[in-house]
């Protein structure tokens, strides 16, 4: 007795099994982050500044991730694009690392 069994039989070229994402999905989903990470950054900066550390650490680790996802999935220019906003967003904070990390001394103005 045969028993036909049926495959999966991926299209030429593709040897792959399992569901496909489309780039537009990827795409769309990217975006969406993208201004998620833009608002959450905005409203941090609105809560008082005892407040805004632990958020504003997540976020400032999550760019540059965000922003390299950006720069391949999207564009170059897009990447570079989004790098420019991070750093004005996150001028002081970036200084104040920097210069911990390299020894000078930290002003903190009260």
């Amino acid at each position: 007795m045969i028993v036909f069994v049926p495959r999966f039989r991926p299209e030429r070229g593709d040897n792959r099994s399992g569901p496909r994402i489309a780039k537009e999905q990827i795409d769309m989903l990217l975006l969406w982050l993208s201004i998620g990470w833009v608002f959450a950054s905005v409203l941090v900066a609105m809560l008082p500044m005892r407040r805004q550390y632990v958020p504003g650490v997540l976020l400032l680790l999550a760019a540059p991730m965000l922003i390299y996802v950006i720069a391949v999935e999207v564009a170059l220019w897009a990447g570079f694009a989004a790098m420019a906003a991070f750093l004005s967003m996150y001028r002081n904070p970036l200084k104040f690392f920097w210069k911990k990390v390299t020894g000078w001394p930290v002003n903190l103005r009260r």
